[in-house]
């Protein structure tokens, strides 16, 4: 008897979304991949076809992550068994990376580790429903799992909480008690760095025993040599690190570049910082490959400060942090001013005038309409091909963000998150989305063919990265609204958010022209604000005269006709009074042209969606010009 069997693992987007630090998203995020990749292994045998994951868990070798579903097909296997088996090794792999992680608190009777374990233990959810293959009807099978399924999550094993006090819940989530004993955070009050060494949380963090998983595990000896996917974890890095990456790039064309980072590497050293503390691995590939705006050969980047494939986070050059560096990582009596000024120098020889960029873009990605289209996957063979063709997408995906001198942080099946400065941001979605359509391109959809969409959370790097998560899926869900689209969504520090959105193909206008599409155009803005022919301030004023025609473009007859003509009027001439920087000339015919063509056919629409592109490309444009600004040879 033939049967097909579905298996999906939880808490996904809950347990993934409750992260304070880089750390913990990261380490949630491949938590799950690995007790994934350990079920899926399970279901594997002589009389089982594994579809989903696609390929063979021999070539998963370099396979960022597996994704939480897995289907397989079961020639004459028993459904129960396979799924006790899979239950199995999910949960001796989770005992594993709990006790690998724990061990060092094997002897501290502060931490309560009886009651983390049994708060891990409960952790996951396990759930699977089998159907009868009759035939050749795989399909209606298949569909009636996923049905089952459906239902099946609708429903939830609740069991005692056996680890409850009265002691303060967790500060990632709110929902577990602290399992790190109080008398802790008394007797180092005034020692936070050893609080932050020992158990890794600040004054003000408390921890349930997930959330000191999230925070300890994984954290592997720095010299240790690279291990495969699913034995050690890859690289990523903080958000601090991701912002200022378009200091790396400018580094990279400065003459001397590279002496400049060892002398302040060297300077840290000799003002007593404790330097164990910022390294950082760059990963599979120690430099990204970047090309300027104006095209020319590709420049081969450092990933990591003052390092080839080990190196230093870019925390280091921010001066705004120099107290906190000081009164944490220096022994007593250390001067933050000393700090700011090695870090003054450093910027100096990286010909950097003003402060190292502060902002940086969370990426999620995601298939449109992926369910639709393997719903029409008639036959084993048909799924296990898209199967194996996503994992090929996902093992580009890694090196795509890895050469635009990003931080892969999960890439399963159609699922991709990342962290990615902001010169190469733009790039690396575009490169996404067209490395998503090739890895499909082959295959026949009947009624609709997988898009991704893409969406950008622009957040600044001291930002809580929960904050910063729910930014970036925002714009994911923006992006999905027409779907196949890219979405941008910027929270500035001052207050507010600012998005727009785009498909990633444009329609033709009525000129008979291409709109280019967002990517394209907010680069263009990039290159149009860097040389001046664009002012910074007309962003602004745009979107303050659409405020005047709110509600009055949707009028009928000469009413919207005349307030759609006076709203282009004000626009026009909002554009042509501006005048190139440093110049004496009205901005170019050809930059209005441009601008007049965003308008479209309801002015007060498109001014107010220019202005947002405006507003967003100026945060681009900084970081374009760290990057690719002018430097002296």
């Amino acid at each position: 008897m033939a049967h097909v069997i579905l298996i999906s693992l939880g808490p996904i987007q809950d347990f993934i979304a409750t992260a304070r630090r880089c750390q913990d998203l990261w380490y949630g995020s491949w938590l799950l991949s690995e007790l994934s990749r350990a079920a899926a292994i399970a279901c594997t045998g002589a009389q089982t076809t594994l579809i989903f994951p696609g390929s063979e868990p021999g070539r998963w070798s370099d396979k960022p992550a597996v994704a939480n579903k897995i289907l397989a097909y079961l020639d004459g296997a028993n459904p129960r068994e396979t799924a006790e088996r899979a239950r199995t090794a999910m949960n001796s792999r989770l005992g594993e990376l709990r006790e690998a992680a724990f061990d060092r608190f094997a002897n501290d009777p502060d931490v309560h580790l009886a009651a983390a374990r049994e708060q891990i233990d409960d952790l996951m959810e396990f759930q699977w429903v089998a159907v009868e293959v009759r035939g050749d009807r795989y399909q209606e099978a298949r569909n009636e799992a996923e049905a089952l399924l459906a239902a099946r999550k609708n429903t939830r094993d609740w069991g005692p909480v056996t680890w409850g006090g009265p002691v303060p819940k967790s500060s990632l989530d709110g929902v577990r008690e602290s399992v790190i004993d109080e008398a802790v955070y008394d007797r180092l009050r005034d020692r936070p760095e050893a609080l932050r060494m020992r158990y890794h949380v600040g004054p003000g963090e408390r921890l349930c025993g997930v959330g000191l998983l999230k925070r300890v595990g994984g954290d592997d000896d720095l010299d240790a040599p690279d291990r495969p996917y699913g034995a050690n974890h890859p690289p990523f890095h903080s958000t601090s690190h991701i912002a200022a990456a378009p200091l790396l790039t400018r580094l990279a064309r400065v003459p001397g570049g590279g002496a400049a980072e060892g002398a302040f590497i060297a300077a840290l050293n000799a003002l007593g910082v404790k330097m164990d503390r910022f390294r950082i691995r760059a990963g599979a590939r120690s430099f990204a490959t970047l090309t300027g705006p104006g095209g020319g050969a590709p420049l081969n980047v450092p990933r990591v400060l003052a390092g080839g494939e080990r190196g230093h986070d870019l925390v280091l050059a921010y001066a705004s942090r120099a107290d906190e560096l000081v009164e944490r990582y220096c022994a007593p009596g250390q001067s933050a001013d000393a700090v700011r000024q090695a870090i003054s120098v450093f910027l100096d020889a990286a010909q950097l005038g003003g402060e190292v960029p502060a902002y940086y873009a969370f990426l999620l990605a995601d298939g449109d309409r992926m369910g639709l289209a393997i719903s029409d996957m008639k036959t084993i063979g048909e799924h296990q091909d898209i199967g194996t063709r996503l994992d090929g997408f996902s093992v580009r995906c890694r090196e795509i963000v890895e050469a635009n001198a990003g931080s892969l942080i999960y890439a399963g099946g159609d699922d991709v998150l990342a962290l990615v400065p902001l010169h190469t941001a733009l790039r690396c979605a575009a490169a996404l989305r067209d490395a998503f359509d090739k890895a499909l391109e082959e295959l026949t959809f009947e009624k609709v063919r997988p898009t991704l969409s893409v969406g950008l959370g622009i957040a600044h790097h001291m930002e809580p990265m929960e904050d910063a998560r729910a930014l970036a899926k925002q714009a994911e869900s923006l992006a999905k609204v027409e779907r196949d689209s890219l979405a941008v969504v910027v929270s500035k520090r001052s207050g507010g958010t600012v998005s727009v959105t785009g498909r990633w193909v444009e329609a033709t206008g009525a000129d008979g022209v291409p709109m280019l599409p967002l990517h394209e155009r907010l680069a263009q803005w990039v290159r149009l604000l860097r040389s001046g022919a664009l002012p910074h301030g007309v962003a602004f004023e745009l979107e303050q005269s659409a405020r005047f025609f709110e509600g009055a473009e949707g009028a009928e007859g000469a009413e919207g006709a005349s307030a759609a003509a006076a709203a282009e009027a004000l626009a026009l001439r909002i554009l042509k009074r501006k005048r190139e920087q440093g110049g004496v000339d009205e901005m170019g015919a050809s930059v209005r042209n441009l601008l007049q063509g965003r308008l479209g056919g309801r002015p007060a629409i498109g001014i107010a969606a220019l202005g947002q592109e405006l507003q967003i490309a100026r945060i681009f444009a900084r970081a374009d010009e760290v990057a690719w600004g002018e430097v002296s040879e």
